[in-house]
């Protein structure tokens, strides 16, 4: 009797419809994944190019800058005057009348830096004006180019409201004070009328004199200066540039008798140069050392 093997046995594979989809490989479903968002992207709006984001942003901000409500303050500066040139008038006062212009100045910011020849001069230079009672020497709103110390008499500022015209008193001006000084610097319209309350004397000076007074001192001075530091031995050898810069950077101080310029121990961060009048250098215990003068 022989024997043989058997067939192995086979399982039927199942029965798929022919609308059944396919099962999807890996690789198929992310180009389906890729197919799907670019569809997705068409219907939003593509991101604008470096050169349009760029105005825009520009836009948006002139736009914000367009919305502050920051007021821009209108500038203020000197014209030029066509008769700055021109030598200014000179009048010589009397000593007291000079003494008294000149304690006037004093008090000004104005002229605290100015030199006591400058200061002289502007004194000379000025105008005598006398005013009757009751006269408008300065009215609210008209071109200023005229400064006013007054020598005598009474005189009264006054401010008229925008909307009433009512005048009201602000201040009052007498002998050796001042009144329109600004006008030495700016071409403003006056804020105030200033009226005399008596009869009085009052000396004026006008812009153009005043800007050639200082334009002139401060020219003869720098060209007097720069003559003076080519002397100098620690400055011998320097060019003519150079003596104009140093002498464009220096100031000039005016120190009374008895006074010190400086003092054994300090730091030492200036160089003095005697203009006019005699200086004396001593130790700490009084033994002088040497003199010096112009």
């Amino acid at each position: 009797m022989g024997c043989g093997a058997s067939a192995p046995s086979v399982e039927p594979m199942p029965s798929r419809k022919c609308d059944d989809p396919a099962p999807a490989s890996p690789r198929g479903r992310g180009l389906r994944k890729q197919r799907s968002n670019e569809l997705a992207s068409q219907d939003e709006e593509p991101p604008p190019s470096p050169a349009v984001g760029k105005a825009l942003r520009q836009e948006g901000q002139l736009a914000k800058r367009r919305m502050t409500k920051t007021v821009r303050r209108a500038a203020i500066s000197a014209e030029e005057l066509a008769d700055e040139g021109t030598e200014p008038s000179c009048a010589p006062k009397a000593p007291p009348v000079r003494a008294a212009l000149l304690e006037a100045m004093s008090g000004n910011a104005l002229f605290e830096s100015l030199q006591p020849e400058l200061l002289e001069a502007i004194a000379d230079s000025m105008a005598e004006h006398v005013a009757a009672e009751g006269e408008v020497i300065i009215r609210q709103g008209d071109p200023g180019d005229h400064l006013y110390i007054v020598h005598s008499g009474a005189f009264a500022a006054f401010v008229a409201d925008a909307a009433s015209g009512q005048e009201a008193k602000v201040a009052d001006y007498k002998s050796g004070q001042y009144f329109g000084e600004l006008a030495l610097l700016y071409n403003l319209p006056r804020a105030a009328t200033v009226r005399a309350q008596e009869t009085g004397t009052c000396y004026c000076l006008d812009r153009a004199t005043f800007r050639t007074l200082v334009k002139g001192y401060l020219t003869k001075s720098k060209v007097g200066l720069q003559q003076y530091l080519s002397t100098v031995p620690v400055l011998r050898g320097l060019e003519a540039e150079q003596y104009a810069e140093l002498a464009s950077a220096a100031g000039v101080d005016v120190f009374h008798d008895g006074e010190y310029i400086c003092s054994m121990g300090e730091a030492a961060d200036e160089l003095f140069l005697v203009l006019s009048g005699e200086v004396v250098c001593h130790k700490g215990d009084g033994g002088e050392l040497m003199r010096l003068a112009e």
